[in-house]
């Protein structure tokens, strides 16, 4: 009965890890959509602006945002997290070299939970669109060139991607649970 119970928590835990992979992959498919229509648009809208000005034009939001919303505690949650997943990604490698296999469910959860964490722990979409209408008001020149583009698909993705992040805290969660059962069995 024992083995015939940790053969399906086993097989659920593989499957799991299966539709989180598919989710992954097809979470980075959806991001490169987006960003390649926005990129686009941006073309559009700024027809006069070469490779190198649309690059420096991004990475100036980027910046301006960062030191201007009040996000910072946010994003050194996230940072922390990063620390968590490669150390996580460490010790799973490390597990899975020596045989360890309740060491790779350990370090798959650590590794699934930081990863949901990070998503999560990300500004949020709505923050950020407030933010930027914020700056239209204030700055009517303009001058980092922002524009609001429709929102539409990107709040479906940002509902995809907060499900996809719940999602992965689970397999962490289930990932720790198979540890501490094949930990208990010595393996």
């Amino acid at each position: 009965m024992q083995t015939i119970f940790s053969q399906i928590i086993i097989n659920i835990f593989l499957f799991l890890l299966i539709v989180e992979i598919i989710l992954s992959i097809l979470d980075r498919v959806i991001v490169n959509i987006l960003k390649k229509e926005k990129s686009r648009s941006i073309q559009a809208i700024f027809p006069e602006l070469s490779k190198e000005e649309l690059k420096f034009r991004r990475e100036s939001l980027a910046s301006y945002y960062k030191i201007n919303s009040n996000n910072s505690f946010r994003i050194k949650i996230g940072y922390f997290f990063m620390i968590v997943l490669l150390i996580a990604i460490v010790a799973t490698t490390i597990c899975a070299f020596s045989d360890n296999y309740s060491g790779i469910c350990f370090g798959l959860a650590a590794l699934f939970i930081s990863m949901g964490m990070i998503s999560l722990s990300a500004p949020t979409y709505q923050n950020a669109q407030a933010f930027w209408k914020k700056y239209l008001i204030e700055n009517p020149d303009n001058p980092l060139k922002f524009v609001l583009l429709p929102d539409k698909k990107d709040l479906k993705y940002v509902k995809f991607s907060t499900i996809n992040s719940y999602f992965r805290i689970f397999c962490g969660l289930y990932s720790l649970l198979v540890a501490i059962m094949l930990f208990q069995q010595n393996l």
